[in-house]
């Protein structure tokens, strides 16, 4: 019995020594876990910066839609908004941490921590990714530096990567756009301009109609052959939209025209039938006496 009894009170004071050692653990596990969120959030955007910079893709990694404007082939986004969403998204990312469940604040493990053993200053997530040098380095690539005063004065670093990576590519694809689309243009700036009743008001041949009617064919053949999606480095540039909203303007005057040929043509059948009935008219009588008709 009393070897029984020297056990239980000796698992009694390991329980409770245990027992004391719970809150650090409790702590210990939140600084793990601080630690792994941080870590994890450094690895993500040094990889989505290293997709950002890669040489060579198949896709583009950013979508923009080609446009027609008055000043001609215009972007959505722009390279300046895809340059600002590029340098929010660090900011963004870190600002995720703040709503990640912290150990120290759940219900079931906060009771196991009192008051007492709880640290002044938890550990902040988004402050020890924002000291970290790595992560430090690579928002350097994405975000403009600051203007830092030299013994010369003060001077402006120059653009960082993902900002020049963003300038090459849609310079690359403001020539793919020139280039691609100069033959569809006509569409728009025609339609843009032709007012169809001063056009109907005009002396038409056939000729000219025929040359009217083969041009808009031609515009015709050119949406239909018109690319849809063409990568340039990181960009994506999608022109279907720019497709769907011209093919209808061809479409338009072409139905236009055709409706014009027929007016024409029911103008100039009823013009040539009132002349053929005009010289019926003339020859019909028949002549009472045999020397009329010599």
């Amino acid at each position: 019995l009393r070897s029984r009894d020297a056990a239980r009170r000796a698992s009694r004071r390991r329980a409770a020594r245990e027992r004391d050692l719970l809150p650090d653990f409790v702590r210990l596990a939140d600084y793990v876990e601080v630690e792994a969120l941080a870590a994890l959030v450094v690895e993500a955007w040094a990889g989505f910066l290293a997709e950002l910079l890669r040489p060579r893709r198949a896709a583009g990694l950013l979508e923009t839609t080609v446009r027609f404007a008055d000043e001609g082939a215009t972007f959505a986004p722009t390279r300046a908004q895809i340059q600002q969403t590029l340098a929010a998204t660090a900011d963004a990312l870190v600002g995720l941490l703040a709503g990640a469940p912290r150990l120290l604040r759940l219900r079931p493990l906060a009771r196991f921590v009192p008051l007492a053993r709880r640290p002044q200053h938890a550990p902040d997530p988004q402050l020890v990714v924002r000291a970290s040098a790595d992560f430090r380095a690579t928002c350097a690539a994405v975000s403009r530096p600051r203007i830092a005063r030299t013994a010369r004065g003060r001077r402006e670093a120059g653009d960082p990567q993902v900002d020049a990576k963003v300038a090459s590519d849609f310079a690359r694809a403001r020539e793919y756009a020139d280039a691609a689309f100069a033959r569809v243009w006509p569409v728009y700036e025609h339609a843009r301009r032709w007012d169809f009743d001063a056009y109907k008001r005009r002396a038409h041949t056939v000729a000219s109609l025929r040359r009217e009617l083969e041009r808009v064919a031609a515009w015709e053949r050119e949406l239909e052959k018109m690319r849809t999606r063409q990568t340039c480095g990181l960009l994506e540039v999608e022109s279907r939209r720019l497709r769907q909203a011209l093919a209808p303007l061809a479409a338009e005057k072409m139905a236009a025209l055709k409706d014009l040929v027929r007016d024409l043509a029911r103008a100039k059948c009823r013009d040539q039938r009132a002349k053929y009935r005009a010289a019926l008219a003339r020859v019909a009588p028949r002549p009472r006496h045999l020397g009329g008709f010599a």
